[in-house]
């Protein structure tokens, strides 16, 4: 009767788990969209010269679009800003970046819902030099390579996770662009590294 009584308990257990966890769909097929956001949080060097590498934030909405099985393209808005420090006083630097690239999303045996990607994006940024002197929001050359993973928790939605490294002003301006006290910075390129997550919707076209 123990034995029986035990079987009986595995076979609901196994029933209940069967029920409760619906059947995934397959994401990024031909064809297939995905609309979503992440926030980052990470580090940036210094942005102008004779000031302190500091803190990093971002925000950042993304579609994709996927030509193919595990390769999409995708268009990213972001807004970020990088808080650091000269001399004792803090500034803020504020990034609006405007980039295009694609991803490619690799499959894994052991887990299918589970797949890590690799992805590059090109375009450009605005930066903003809160209380700069020279005040032009001119827009610079931006690169932005990417890796991580995607993990779908539930039927067409999935936790996105990267690694992001971002070079938002490949082609700095030269210029003396603020003051602080007796300093003349200037700007440097500058380079951001965050750990980005989020969610991705995907649905078919």
């Amino acid at each position: 009767m123990q034995i029986r009584h035990g079987v009986i308990q595995v076979l609901a257990v196994m029933l209940f788990c069967a029920v409760s966890v619906p059947a995934l769909a397959d994401i990024g097929l031909k064809n297939d969209m995905a609309v979503g956001a992440s926030i980052g949080f990470g580090g940036a060097t210094p942005p102008m010269t004779k000031t302190d590498g500091g803190f990093n934030l971002a925000i950042e909405p993304m579609i994709q679009y996927f030509p193919a099985e595990n390769v999409s393209v995708w268009a990213r808005l972001l807004w970020e800003r990088t808080f650091a420090s000269t001399g004792g006083k803090s500034l803020s630097v504020d990034t609006y970046p405007i980039l295009v690239g694609a991803r490619y999303y690799f499959t894994t045996e052991a887990d299918p819902l589970l797949k890590p990607f690799l992805g590059l994006g090109l375009g450009m940024s605005v930066i903003d030099f809160s209380g700069a002197v020279n005040s032009r929001r001119n827009a610079r050359f931006a690169m932005d390579i990417q890796g991580g993973f995607v993990y779908e928790v539930m039927p067409n939605l999935a936790f996105d996770c990267a690694f992001d490294i971002f070079l938002p002003n490949i082609s700095p301006l030269r210029s003396y662009i603020r003051k602080v006290g007796k300093k003349k910075l200037d700007e440097k390129v500058m380079g951001r590294f965050l750990i980005m997550a989020g969610i991705q919707y995907y649905f078919p076209l």
